[in-house]
């Protein structure tokens, strides 16, 4: 899709009431678009090894098919960060090349909304084959859902839908194969039942497997209870070496803005990475269990590094050329001074490897609010490039901007 710069869209953020639960509840329906079953009937056909939608390729992605529609969802990877790590450090590779320029883009009102909306930014042609950033829990599903209790329960992926301000949701729904195969087809080879496929309460994706001693993790979320071994911040690195990154590459958009339809005689694919945050929003019981351990800042900053630097060792290792941040961790009470310091030691250190491509690296910045003049500092501190880009009444300006002589715009 080209942007016209037209908004006909419906907005949800200017919906209350009944007018926004029945907004919801007509958008319900984004699985069924792209299986052809309602997710409780593709439940049951995954409990008999009866998913004749699914499509498992040979190249190890998977589609779905229902008629003559063919959605790909793309192919989920799962790599240690040691490897990335491992090549990325490997001595004939030097960090001289000249940074990317950093696009901070914000927005001043509802009516420039869509324009730091992920599912919007996804289904532009000119994003085609980029990196996103996709918030996420430790077992890179969306669901927001602490607890056991409802993994496995109907409607999993559906209910992605009411959590429309959760940038990760956005984001996932816009490419709903791929979510979809996450949940449903993320385990096991190309041979396997449909019932080995899904992630379970007993068998799920872990990111921090094999830090869990460190971060006890339920259902994708870290659950402390101070009885952990001692975390240090000088043995970081040992700790990152140990963990995992996931990311999906071939994801078809299947919707755009507030579940706008797609082109259909224009296919768009991008991959996504998925990264997440310390929960620790006092209103959550997993929230509560955190802050109250005496280490939960400390863990809850490696988990902002960790979820960086998994980016971009990902959009460097894989030579994307465009890149899509998010703050991650925001909407679960993290402090925005840490994600910013967070983003800024893995633009610092990563963003001009020589063996990557990045040309471009954009920050959404959905409220105005959540910018840190901090971060602006530290940029101009260390001569990055940066322009910060506002939106308001549906309108472009670059407010600032802060470039190297070597750079054009």
């Amino acid at each position: 899709m080209k942007d016209t710069g037209e908004e006909s869209e419906i907005d949800p953020a200017n919906l209350f009431g009944d007018q926004r639960t029945s907004f919801f509840q007509k958008n319900l329906n984004w699985f069924e678009k792209i299986t052809g079953l309602s997710e409780e009937d593709f439940q049951n056909a995954v409990a008999f090894d009866e998913t004749s939608c699914v499509v498992r390729n040979d190249d190890g992605s998977v589609s779905y098919q229902h008629g003559d529609k063919i959605v790909k969802a793309g192919k989920l990877k799962i790599a240690p960060v040691l490897n990335l790590l491992n090549t990325l450090e490997d001595k004939q590779y030097k960090f001289n090349a000249p940074y990317p320029v950093l696009d901070i883009i914000t927005r001043l009102d509802p009516a420039s909304n869509k324009y730091v909306d992920f599912s919007y930014l996804q289904n532009l042609t000119e994003n085609s084959g980029s990196l996103f950033q996709v918030s996420s829990n430790f077992n890179a599903l969306q669901s927001n859902a602490e607890t056991l209790g409802y993994f496995g329960a109907v409607n999993f992926c559906t209910r992605y839908a009411t959590d429309y301000k959760n940038q990760g949701a956005i984001a996932s729904i816009s490419c709903g194969g791929a979510a979809i195969s996450r949940y449903y087809n993320a385990m096991g080879g190309r041979d396997a039942t449909p019932s080995e496929c899904i992630q379970t309460k007993e068998k799920q994706i872990c990111l921090f497997e094999n830090i869990k001693d460190s971060f006890p993790i339920v259902n994708g979320f870290v659950w402390l209870n101070n009885n952990e071994p001692p975390f240090k911040k000088k043995e970081w690195k040992k700790y990152l070496s140990k963990i995992s990154v996931a990311y999906q590459t071939g994801c078809e958009v299947t919707s755009g803005y507030a579940f706008s339809e797609v082109d259909k005689n224009e296919k768009i694919y991008v991959d996504q990475n998925f990264v997440s945050a310390m929960n620790l929003h006092p209103d959550t019981p997993s929230g509560i269990q955190n802050k109250a351990a005496a280490d939960h800042e400390v863990k809850a900053q490696f988990a902002l590094d960790a979820a960086y630097l998994s980016t971009y060792l990902v959009a460097v290792n894989q030579q994307y050329s465009q890149l899509f941040l998010t703050l991650v961790g925001l909407d679960q009470n993290n402090q925005k001074a840490n994600i910013y310091d967070s983003i800024f030691l893995a633009h610092q250190k990563w963003a001009r490897h020589e063996h990557g491509k990045l040309k471009s690296v954009k920050l959404i910045v959905p409220e105005f609010k959540d910018l840190s003049r901090t971060f602006f500092k530290n940029l101009r501190a260390n001569n990055i490039p940066y322009r910060l880009i506002v939106y308001s009444n549906g309108v472009q300006k670059v407010v600032e901007r802060f470039l190297n002589l070597q750079d054009e715009i």
